[in-house]
This record gives structure tokens, C-alpha cells and sequence, in this order.
């Protein structure tokens, strides 16, 4: 069984690490799981003029995106989070 991990948005940005993890992947030597970005993206909107909101949105919306990291990993079995 290989091994299984979930890939955050954020680790897969520089391209030449995405393709490198992705060709990985393919060659099943991991399994990848990863959450949509779209999926842990808040539905409010933030307004430019009110800065103590926009940073607690801010907060919010890392600890959302960490939270479904988590549970992106403890669903799948996870054994690694590539962030």
C-alpha cells in the first residue's frame, strides 16, 4: 500500500514542485489527495474600509482552510500533509 498525502493549494504553487509531486503520483508511489481551494474559500466579502474585519476574515478563513486540511488528511489515512 503507498503511502497517502494530502497536498495543500499552497504546496502545490511553485510550479516545478506541483509537476514533481504530480509525476510522483502518477508513478504510485504515493497516493495525492487534495482539497479544493474553492471548497475552504469563505462565501463573505470583505471591504476594504474596515481593516479589523478583513483580519479576523483573514484568521478565519487560515483556520478554516487548516481545519479542512486536518480532516482532508485523517479522512484519507493520511500519513504525510504537504503544505
Amino acid at each position: 500500500m503507498p503511502l497517502a498525502a494530502v497536498l495543500d493549494a499552497g504546496g502545490l504553487y511553485p510550479l516545478p514542485l506541483r509537476d514533481t509531486l504530480l509525476r510522483v503520483a502518477e508513478t504510485e508511489l504515493y497516493t495525492a489527495y487534495w482539497v479544493s481551494e474553492s471548497s475552504t474559500r469563505s462565501s463573505a466579502t470583505s471591504s476594504p474600509t474596515v481593516a479589523p474585519a478583513i483580519s479576523r476574515h483573514r484568521l478565519t478563513d487560515a483556520m478554516s482552510r487548516t481545519f479542512d486540511v486536518l480532516a482532508a488528511a485523517v479522512a484519507s489515512d493520511a500519513q504525510a500533509v504537504v503544505t
